[in-house]
């Protein structure tokens, strides 16, 4: 039941939480996660408060490893990677005028913290189902066999071949946004019985719906994301580029799942995608300008509770 008191009208496949399917409750959790963490790393918050959000970045984290999908594991440490990455290359810009270690050390050590925290509480609330899930795993593209694994073509490989078959057939405008599920039996190998509602992968059906024009607007989109990403790092408020490098690293986790799933077909999953963007897109204008999104930066402190 969800929430402990709706029952559905039919049994869902792998539910977690309130969600149906136990990949977009992880696909929620992999965008928020790197907001505290980044918060953390640029020392936009200080003290007690810093403790407070590394153990709700821990908690999230395990859920996300807790639902065993495989690309929620991937994408949630994909999105801490990039704010790594970043972080370090702010400690390398400290270190230029001497305030390296004072910089680099407490937050080597608060990434460590969380790192490591993250592994054991995985180990020891469910460390044997998460090895299994990934023994289980066969990407080698062959049929399935009597191992018991599951490969990439029983899983999604089959739903993305047709998908191709679907793109090479209507290339330039698409079979129509939310036309998918009507149109994949006319490309499906199989007899049309089988119901097919996503592609499971995002970039695929962009293509599929809006066809050359559709994926053109979705790479000018990534671009202005990245170019307001890039400003916003800018910023003369920690405050900033930290909500800005958390924001964008959720951002990142996601395009990194929408390899292998369809979370941003769901209205919650989207929403939460958008709203990242939109903080994301607001920071990089305040940098430039210093005129627009002052009201976030002065209730920053409270975004981290709300998320």
């Amino acid at each position: 039941k969800y929430y402990w008191l709706i029952e559905p009208s039919s049994p869902p496949l792998a539910p977690f939480g309130s969600f149906v399917n136990r990949n977009h409750f992880a696909g929620y959790l992999e965008m928020i996660v790197p907001i505290p963490v980044a918060l953390i790393m640029v020392r936009a918050i200080s003290g007690e408060l810093s403790f407070f959000y590394g153990f709700v970045a821990v908690i999230m984290s395990i859920a996300v490893f807790l639902t065993l999908s495989r690309g929620g594991m991937i994408s949630l440490v994909a999105g801490l990677i990039f704010v790594i990455a970043f972080s370090i290359k702010d400690w390398t810009r400290a270190r230029e005028d001497k305030r390296w270690a004072a910089i680099f050390l407490p937050r080597l050590g608060a990434i460590l913290l969380i790192l490591s925290t993250i592994v054991v509480g995985v180990w020891w609330v469910g460390g044997d189902a998460v090895i299994d899930r990934a023994a289980r795993t066969d990407l080698s593209g062959e049929a399935a066999d009597n191992t018991g694994k599951e490969t990439f073509l029983r899983s999604r490989g089959w739903i993305w071949r047709d998908t191709v078959t679907m793109i090479q057939a209507n290339w330039v405008t698409g079979v129509g946004l939310g036309a998918f599920e009507t149109a994949y039996s006319l490309y499906s190998l199989h007899d049309g019985s089988v119901i097919v509602s996503q592609a499971h992968n995002d970039y695929l059906q962009v293509v599929a719906d809006g066809g050359l024009a559709g994926g053109i607007i979705a790479i000018w989109f990534l671009i202005v994301l990245f170019r307001d990403f890039t400003r916003a790092l800018r910023s003369r408020s920690e405050m900033g580029i930290g909500l800005a490098l958390g924001c964008c690293g959720g951002i990142v986790a996601m395009l990194v799942h929408s390899i292998f799933d369809f979370n941003l077909q769901l209205p919650s999953n989207a929403l939460l995608f958008l709203a990242l963007t939109a903080v994301v897109s607001n920071l990089g204008s305040v940098a430039v300008n210093g005129k627009v999104g002052r009201a976030l930066l002065d209730r920053a402190p409270h975004v981290g509770a709300v998320a």
